[in-house]
């Protein structure tokens, strides 16, 4: 009987793409980043890890993010988890007990991070993500102390210093996600006209030797659309062997001037780090001289259900980061004025936000009293800044002022109103939330705020041409203007509190 020919099957797009996700690569890029990454958190944790975990302390007022409210403050105990947090770091740079070390690691950065609203920046939420995603991957492969551990102690035959090429493209789509959104939000209309870039480097001339050259407005041109270019464009040419090393170097050249600039703590050199991922995986044994890790004898990831689940994590975490950033379309109104979708989103190092002050007026019609707490004594400094500029951490103060004067003047019906100008990017201070609005009853969900004025007509303006000016009106017309009583009869009390009766006092109390 003759053979009969078996038609060969070509493998669809998607088996294709599952086996080269399973494929070996070598560990030895993913340790050289490990290594970073716990150095980078031990160098924060040296540095601030103690003011991190006590941010919150003892304050009158906390601000903690939506949906977070149930995480405590660290007490007494901010010093103890500074250490836990350095010597976490340290087990990951030396790749001892990794995987616990990297998820302790990953706790103690987010509870960090969710003391206090405050203080938000972009590199601390980069910071849990990637902690987050080196959990779940086995960057102690190489370089690392545990495979020594585990032959020596436990008998334990030698693991193949490989990971699966799937761990580097979500590590590498993450980085991707970041550099070209970092390039995205900065098409505006602020940016191409060189605002707040221009006034942001006039003011610091004096941190870095070439700082005169800021002056031209032909140079700080080149370097705002060469940031766009470079992220929007080089991003993608990190994939591309040709264009990868001098794009990196670029990188190298770029951060390491936004460190000495802007004094942006460790983001610079993580991204350094993100992006030295695309070098092929063996580079470092390369510089090193060393034989590959990869041999014929290592077989792919096997497609068991860890292997699926993990990819179907990856796949759904990257479209979700892809997302998250546009949610500021669902608002109304221009996302730097407005500041609705503004976090979480790599709008970074874009916006230069400023304020006159604030007037809050708590209103008790019950009692017919008109107040005006002093909140500069009542908040921290990063506290009074950020109440200041960020509506919705104005809206939780206003909040917890209601509740602080409803406990202090046994009242249940307290209101209060905000006066509130902001100014951004060199244009004047207006208004930013509409002052007739109780605060204390306004909605506090992540739906569009309505308390929020979304228009703003102040023209832009260049350095030179501002002048951080604003007239606040006068207390007995600020009232009406909100919808309250006029105020008769003030008065100061030692701790700096005015006290004033509500014009037409019994008329006021038989209305409500």
């Amino acid at each position: 009987m003759s053979d009969i020919a078996v038609p060969h099957v070509k493998p669809s797009l998607w088996g294709r793409v599952w086996t080269a996700a399973r494929e070996p690569v070598d560990a030895a890029s993913l340790a050289v980043f490990r290594i970073a990454l716990g150095l980078l958190i031990a160098y924060d944790a040296l540095r601030k890890g103690e003011k991190i975990f006590g941010s919150n302390n003892g304050l009158p007022f906390r601000f903690p993010y939506e949906g977070f409210e149930w995480v405590p403050a660290a007490g007494s105990y901010a010093p103890l988890l500074a250490n836990i947090w350095l010597i976490s770091a340290i087990c990951v740079t030396l790749g001892l007990f990794y995987r616990p070390a990297m998820i302790l690691a990953t706790a103690l950065t987010a509870f960090g991070f969710l003391q206090a609203e405050e203080f938000y920046l972009n590199h601390y939420y980069l910071l849990i993500i990637v902690c987050l995603l080196m959990s779940l991957v086995p960057a102690n492969r190489a370089f690392a102390l545990d495979p020594l551990l585990a032959r020596k102690y436990f008998a334990r035959p030698e693991q193949p210093q490989t990971v699966a090429r799937m761990h580097m493209w979500l590590l590498k789509g993450q980085t991707e996600i970041v550099l070209i959104y970092a390039g995205l939000v900065k098409i505006n209309a602020d940016w191409l006209q060189l605002e707040p870039l221009r006034s942001w480097l006039i003011k610091r001339q004096g941190n870095v030797f070439f700082g005169s050259i800021w002056q031209y407005d032909w140079i700080v041109a080149a370097g705002n659309y060469g940031i766009i270019a470079l992220h929007i464009l080089g991003a993608p040419l990190l994939l591309w062997k040709r264009t990868r090393l001098p794009i990196f170097l670029t990188y190298c050249a770029f951060h390491s001037t936004n460190h000495f600039v802007f004094d942006i703590g460790i983001f610079p050199w993580m991204t350094i780090a993100m992006s030295a991922l695309f070098f092929p995986t063996d580079w470092p044994r390369r510089a090193l001289r060393l034989s590959s890790a990869v041999t014929s004898n290592w077989q792919p990831l096997a497609p068991s259900w860890p292997a699926r689940a993990f990819a179907a994590f990856a796949c759904v975490w990257l479209v979700s980061q892809a997302l998250i950033p546009l949610r500021h379309y669902l608002y109304k109104g221009d996302v730097a004025w407005t500041y609705e979708g503004h976090r979480f989103a790599w709008r970074m190092k874009l916006i230069d936000r400023w304020s006159p002050g604030f007037i809050p007026v708590v209103y008790i019609p019950e009692q017919n009293l008109l107040l005006v707490p002093p909140s500069r004594s009542l908040l921290t400094r990063n506290q009074m800044e950020q109440v200041a500029t960020r509506p919705r951490t104005a809206q939780k103060f206003a909040q917890q002022l209601g509740e602080h004067v409803g406990k202090l003047k046994n009242a249940k019906d307290v209101r209060v109103h905000l006066y509130y100008p902001v100014g951004y990017n060199n244009r004047e201070a207006t208004l930013l939330i509409d002052p007739t609005v109780n605060l204390v009853n306004a909605p506090t969900s992540q739906i569009p705020a309505p308390w929020i004025i979304t228009h703003n007509d102040k023209p832009l303006r260049r350095l030179e041409q501002f002048r951080v000016n604003h007239d606040f009106p006068d207390f007995h017309k600020l009232t009406p203007m909100m919808g309250l009583p006029r105020p008769v009869n003030c008065h100061q009390t030692s701790d700096k509190w005015t006290v004033c009766r509500a014009e037409g006092s019994q008329q006021m109390s038989r209305a409500n």
